[in-house]
């Protein structure tokens, strides 16, 4: 509900920090798509060991009204994060995602920019979209052009189960108590 809300800047973000657990009724079928969506993500892109497991461990919705933004971030102490949208008109509606990784100390223009050296990327935000991609991404939303309230809901993954190799030294159990749904 917008009414529980805590602004931030131009933008306001639910007080509820578990939507997806706690609207599990209204929520179910955006919560499997999510789920399904995520488990793809994981099992094409991080190709993880059965050893692990995935669980998304914080869910909220912000609310963006006409000409609101949000400043450039990234997320802590999770291992993916992503973002669905209810609402969005397109590129009036964006997120920008940042790639700080380009910074060098001696800057070379690009002649041919593409998806593989650019510096930052632009992407149209439409009811059902939804984003995944590396916690420590920079993100931002610049201001919205469109003629009503962008409401998203973002949410964070982290591990649980073993991680590393015994034979490289880096082995490490993540083990921690949750009523969380489980994504492998």
């Amino acid at each position: 509900s917008e009414e529980r809300c805590d602004r931030r800047g131009s933008h306001r973000l639910s007080l509820e920090r578990y939507v997806l657990d706690t609207y599990h009724d209204e929520l179910l079928g955006i919560k499997n798509f999510i789920r399904d969506c995520t488990a793809n993500y994981i099992s094409e892109i991080l190709s993880p060991p059965p050893t692990v497991e995935f669980v998304i461990t914080n869910s909220w919705f912000t609310y963006n009204e006409p000409g609101g933004e949000h400043r450039s971030h990234a997320h802590q102490n999770c291992i993916l994060s992503g973002v669905f949208y209810f609402t969005g008109e397109g590129y009036r509606d964006a997120i920008d995602f940042i790639n700080y990784s380009r910074f060098r100390q001696i800057w070379l223009p690009t002649q041919n920019v593409n998806h593989r050296n650019e510096e930052s990327r632009s992407m149209p935000c439409s009811p059902g979209d939804l984003y995944i991609f590396p916690p420590d991404l920079y993100h931002a939303v610049p201001p919205t052009t469109s003629s009503s309230t962008r409401i998203c809901m973002p949410y964070n993954v982290w591990i649980r189960g073993i991680i590393g190799e015994e034979q490289n030294i880096n082995r490490a159990e993540v083990n921690w108590a949750t009523e969380l749904p489980v994504y492998k």
